[in-house]
């Protein structure tokens, strides 16, 4: 399922479009996202259409960042689609994308050659546009799940999904852990060598150089590969505790909180095989 993405400008993607040519164009950065600058401030998504809508300054918890990942899911969709959901077709060069209609994917000519001459029509993919974020309540009693500052306060990791109403594509909000305070994501960027190799037709060799928060507009096309840090409380308070400590993530510091809650760092890394893959010199 490889295809060239194209060169992305650097010009981050709204992750809230439900348009299929927006997001078509979107896919030659299909890793992204926003920080918050400090503690105290959410990251600014105002250039997107999530700020008014799903990432309203209520509905992000201060000082953690916006992660935004585009990929096809891994299950095919060959015979039937559902109404409204956006799909992938690709083969090894080329791609497209299309609203499902309930019934079958359009014929089309895109197809895998084979080394005998014969050629098959190339798989059919759901595509999906996650965006992860932190927000301040569980359930949100706002328009579409949002926080909109009336709830009890408790940090929750969510994540917006593009899926279908049933008839047209649509932007859901679905909660997935509570108790996560920040989450603090680091781009790794592979810019050496920076000249293109013979073989791959790329620059970099497939490992991160360095690791940024917030890559420039030109260095968003070498980023390969992300850093997550979340900062997690217990889901109970512990008696006779006070969380006194000093929490530090990617260069930044939170805390003391001077609460109750126990918490504790977790790390990973991740490293989208497409993105990186490509790059890596043959020996």
């Amino acid at each position: 399922q490889f295809y060239d993405i194209g060169v992305s400008t650097g010009t981050l993607p709204d992750p809230c479009t439900t348009n299929t040519a927006t997001i078509e164009s979107n896919m030659s950065q299909p890793l992204s996202g926003y920080a918050a600058p400090d503690d105290s401030t959410i990251p600014d998504i105002s250039a997107t259409s999530c700020g008014s809508d799903y990432l309203t300054p209520d509905n992000l918890e201060p000082g953690s960042d916006v992660l935004v990942i585009m990929r096809a899911d891994t299950a095919t969709s060959n015979t039937t689609t559902k109404d409204g959901e956006i799909y992938i077709q690709a083969n090894f060069i080329t791609k497209t994308l299309f609203e499902g209609d309930g019934g079958a994917p359009p014929s089309t000519n895109l197809k895998y050659p084979t080394t005998a001459g014969v050629t098959t029509v190339a798989d059919t993919r759901q595509f999906h546009v996650f965006t992860y974020f932190v927000a301040p309540c569980v359930i949100g009693n706002g328009s579409n799940g949002d926080c909109d500052g009336s709830e009890e306060h408790m940090p929750t990791l969510k994540r917006l999904e593009l899926t279908t109403d049933g008839s047209s594509p649509e932007i859901v909000i679905t909660p997935l852990v509570e108790g996560v305070d920040k989450m603090i994501v680091q781009y790794g960027i592979d810019n050496v060598p920076n000249t293109a190799d013979p073989v791959t037709g790329q620059f970099g060799d497939g490992s991160p150089d360095e690791y940024k928060s917030s890559p420039s507009s030109s260095e968003w096309p070498d980023v390969i590969s992300a850093r997550i840090f979340l900062l997690v409380q217990a889901p109970e308070k512990t008696d006779q505790y006070t969380d006194t400590k000093q929490y530090s993530m990617a260069g930044l510091t939170y805390g003391p909180y001077n609460d109750a809650y126990k918490r504790h760092i977790f790390t990973t890394e991740i490293r989208p095989v497409n993105l990186a893959g490509r790059r890596e010199i043959p020996h």
